[in-house]
């Protein structure tokens, strides 16, 4: 965690927030590692409950269901980083297929592959192409008014690849990238602090490749990364002048309030970037809170795009105080499964404003 964004983004307790509707300011309360970038090891402490959050490798971890998240992230906080490529495979064999470990290991893959493949030194086999990420990014970003100073939230930054391309495109902005899942975080956290991007990428079944280099990062000194809950942003009211959702409407509890933490934190005049292939799952997102894919006999019949035009729009059910600014675009997004599997999608992407 760097002290300028600590500073700049000047962080509130979710607890007292959630339960009260208290805006309580987390403070610095213990280091116990640090180098002359970041804060690797340490705590931050609500100056009203007094509760505590982690930092660990680099990474602030600020959630009001702290003690539910961390059993199901405790193998990613503790597991090494430093294993060789051959014993990454034997303890995968030893896991064997569906297991925590491989599921993990799946997920990096994909999204590895997905955020940086285009960057890799050598193309990895397998129909489609990397980049959907960095295209739906630019598609959402060419309604946006520049240029784009201040603070940047990039939420559901997974991997990180979109901070860094809004630290390249913004170079007067402040980026945070925002994600709940740890082990993604750690590989963000990793190139930010060391350049080097390291991911395994699936051939088939349970066997893996290492694959590390090291892409361009520039504007990496003003790009962090935390781990925090994209429905309840840890931040006050107008901080950001632009937040990124990129593919993470269809991964949240709740979209309707993941869009409603986005209007709070965006400062009046602010942008929101959307992406979404409306890909409902009932294991992420229970679909009485789907936008669209379902209510078929509806005057909507269903159709997802346009339910989400109507939330952001002219509807008795719309959120107030943000609406769509540009047409709506669609753009192709490939999700790697493995040499001889590629998933492909057709994302909408939705450029919305904060109003005043």
């Amino acid at each position: 965690m760097r002290r300028s964004h600590f500073e700049a983004l000047a962080p509130i307790c979710p607890v007292c927030r959630s339960h009260d509707g208290v805006h309580a300011a987390l403070a610095i309360h213990e280091i116990s590692n640090e180098d002359d970038a970041h804060i690797l090891a340490g705590r931050l402490r609500c100056s009203r409950c007094t509760r505590d959050y982690p930092i660990i490798d680099g990474i602030p971890v600020i959630l009001a269901n702290l003690r539910s998240w961390i059993p199901d992230h405790l193998d990613a906080i503790t597991q090494r980083d430093d294993l060789s490529a051959s014993a990454m495979a034997l303890l995968g064999e030893g896991a064997g297929p569906g297991s925590l470990f491989d599921t993990r290991r799946s997920h990096l893959s994909s999204y590895g592959w997905g955020h940086w493949g285009d960057l890799a030194p050598a193309k990895v086999p397998g129909p489609g192409e990397p980049g959907g990420l960095v295209n739906a990014l630019n598609e959402g970003l060419s309604n946006v008014e520049e240029p784009v100073t201040g603070v940047i939230i990039d939420s559901g930054c997974a991997l990180g690849r979109s901070a860094f391309e809004l630290a390249k495109r913004y170079p007067d902005a402040l980026i945070v990238g925002v994600d709940v899942s740890f082990s993604f975080l750690k590989v963000a956290a990793q190139a930010l602090r060391t350049g080097m991007v390291r991911y395994p990428v699936r051939r088939v079944g349970i066997v893996y490749d290492d694959h590390q280099f090291a892409p361009p990062l520039p504007g990496a000194d003003r790009v962090d990364f935390w781990c925090a809950d994209a429905q309840a942003f840890p931040f006050p009211a107008a901080t950001a002048s632009l937040v990124t959702s990129l593919n993470v409407i269809d991964c949240v509890p709740s979209p309707r309030a993941h869009l409603e933490a986005m209007r709070d934190v965006l400062a009046p005049g602010g942008h929101a970037i959307v992406a979404t292939p409306f890909d409902w799952s009932p294991s992420a997102t229970s679909m009485d809170e789907w936008i669209g894919g379902h209510a078929q006999l509806s005057a909507l019949n269903g159709r997802a795009e346009l339910a989400f035009d109507a939330i952001v729009g002219d509807h008795p059910y719309a959120i107030d105080g943000l609406t769509g600014t540009g047409t709506p675009a669609d753009t192709d997004w490939w999700v790697r499964l493995h040499d001889r599997s590629t998933a492909a999608y057709t994302v909408r992407v939705a450029t919305l404003r904060r109003l005043a």
